[in-house]
């Protein structure tokens, strides 16, 4: 599953429009850590990506209004991002899908 892609498509975003790409990369990053944290895993399953594409469409559709999140001048180059950072509260919901994938101990 292409995350990213996904993405775009269900928060009907153009697949070529990449204006969004940098804030939902660094959401799909964030979240993705979260995860592997929250599971002590290495590497994200396929089978938890659904989980991951969904929670960041909440956020985003949550955010006051997701297409403001980036405003970009072409003057002296300006990129702002609104404070729209991912925490761990996002997956209160999820944690019965994430512990299914849960180590009960860290590997060394």
């Amino acid at each position: 599953m292409d995350v990213l892609k996904t993405i775009k498509n269900l928060l009907a975003i153009e697949e070529d429009d990449e204006s969004y790409d940098t804030v939902i990369n660094i959401h799909i990053y964030n979240l993705t850590q979260i995860i592997l944290n929250f599971c002590k895993i290495d590497t994200l399953p396929e089978q938890l990506k659904p989980v991951l594409v969904t929670k960041i469409i909440e956020h985003m559709r949550d955010t006051e209004d997701f297409r403001q999140a980036v405003k970009t001048s072409f003057g002296d180059t300006a990129i702002t991002y609104n404070d729209t950072a991912i925490t761990d509260s996002v997956l209160e919901d999820a944690t019965n899908q994430l512990k299914r994938f849960r180590k009960l101990y860290a590997s060394t």
